[in-house]
């Protein structure tokens, strides 16, 4: 099924550049709707700081806030003047005491979230409750993005998990019709776990029944993390974009192992299909 609805995050002029250059690209080629959202957040104020938060201050702080609602405003009706698909601009006039639970009230009725790649601790946080809580396929857009192409050359991390599985299907979605995919196994071992070889044989097959070209490729670590030798197989593929389940693990395991899903969040150079 393709996708028809596309939500885009747009949280500052200059990471809106990559998420709108990759939305722009995804709804041209199937003339989906696209849907800037800008959320404004409230303040949170906690007992003890109170004595700090004076008017003045909250008054400054919303003018802040307003001011670059309309810069991003001002952005995205110049960049969607142009474009030959329909589009609409969505701001709430009631401010979010998290942004994250305004982004998923309209994320939830999309068929693809694009958020933009994360710089801070904060950002970090919001895009993983995003892909964790959405139940919607989330592309990640580099601040820099600008290609002419999405979705034509891919490389899927290959997994034998519901999250990985699940991504592998919902890029069918985003990808260009008669689009190359690698199939890539990661292992510590020098040969991947037979099992799992068989299934991403059958996997394959069944994704080029879907008009796709996928080769099945294995890669051991040596040492390496995974993301590390997901992402130095995309450049050597020259892949547009990198597919990946998205935290198989508990909250708890990522916070304390780390996760590929992390990694590759703040690492890749290019965007990346997160699927949970």
């Amino acid at each position: 099924m393709a996708i028809k609805t596309i939500l885009c995050l747009l949280t500052t002029p200059e990471h809106s550049v990559g998420v709108l250059n990759a939305g722009a690209l995804l709804s041209e080629a199937r003339k989906a709707h696209l849907i800037g959202l800008h959320v404004i957040e409230s303040v949170v104020v906690y007992p003890g700081v109170a004595v700090t938060s004076s008017p003045e201050m909250m008054s400054a702080f919303d003018r802040m806030e307003r001011a670059e609602t309309k810069a991003v405003k001002t952005y995205f009706d110049a960049e969607m003047g142009r474009v030959g698909f329909p589009y609409e601009w969505r701001a709430p006039n009631r401010k979010a005491d998290a942004i994250g639970s305004r982004v998923l009230e309209s994320g939830r009725t999309a068929d693809l979230i694009v958020v933009p790649q994360p710089v801070e601790e904060y950002d970090r946080r919001l895009v993983s409750t995003i892909i964790r809580q959405a139940g919607r396929p989330v592309l990640m857009a580099p601040k820099e993005f600008d290609a002419d192409a999405l979705g034509r050359t891919i490389l899927m991390g290959r997994s034998a998990t519901r999250e990985a599985t699940r991504a592998a299907f919902d890029a069918l979605s985003i990808t260009e019709e008669g689009a190359a995919g690698y199939l890539l196994t990661v292992s510590r071992g020098t040969e991947p776990d037979r099992s799992i070889a068989a299934s991403g044989r059958d996997l394959a097959a069944t994704l080029n029944r879907h008009g796709l070209s996928i080769t099945v490729a294995h890669r051991p670590s040596a040492g390496a993390d995974i993301a590390e030798v997901l992402i130095q197989c995309a450049a050597e593929y020259g892949a547009d974009m990198i597919v990946s389940g998205a935290f198989g693990h508990s909250i708890t395991y990522d916070f304390i192992i780390g996760a590929v899903t992390q990694d590759l969040m703040m690492q890749s150079s290019i965007p990346v299909l997160f699927s949970k």
